[in-house]
C-alpha cells in the first residue's frame, strides 16, 4: 500500500481545489502513476488496483522566498516558552522534518527547564 500526496501549488488553492474536484479517477490514476513511473518504471505492471481519495488539508505550499521571510524565522525560533514542532517549519511537509523539528523544539524546552 502506497500513499501519495499531490500538493496542489501551481495555482491558487481555490483554483486547485476546482481543478481536484474536476479530474477524472482514470486521469488522476494516470498522473500518479505516470510520476511515480519515473522512479519505478516497472511500476505500472506490478499496481494491481488505485484508490483515489481527495482529501483536501490545509499545508505549507513552499515558493520562493518562503525560507527567508522574517516572519518564517520568527515562527522557527519560537517565543519565550514556547517551541512550535511541525514538519511545515521546514518547508516540506514530511515526516523526516516533522521528526527533527519535535526533537529540537524538545530539547529547547529541555534547555529552558534546566533538564539538557
Amino acid at each position: 500500500v502506497w500513499t501519495y500526496y499531490w500538493a496542489l501549488a501551481h495555482q491558487p488553492a481555490p483554483a486547485a481545489r476546482r481543478w481536484l474536484l474536476d479530474q477524472s479517477w482514470s486521469t488522476l490514476r494516470d498522473r500518479v502513476i505516470a510520476d511515480l513511473g519515473r522512479a519505478h518504471p516497472d511500476l505500472h505492471d506490478c499496481v494491481s488496483q488505485v484508490d483515489i481519495m481527495r482529501l483536501g488539508h490545509a499545508m505549507v505550499r513552499p515558493s520562493p522566498g518562503l525560507l527567508s521571510d522574517p516572519s518564517w524565522r520568527a515562527l522557527q525560533a519560537g517565543h519565550d516558552r514556547l517551541f512550535y514542532a511541525h514538519s511545515d517549519l521546514s518547508g516540506l511537509p514530511l515526516f523526516e522534518e516533522a521528526q527533527y523539528r519535535g526533537v529540537l523544539a524538545a530539547d529547547r524546552a529541555a534547555a529552558v527547564l534546566g533538564r539538557s
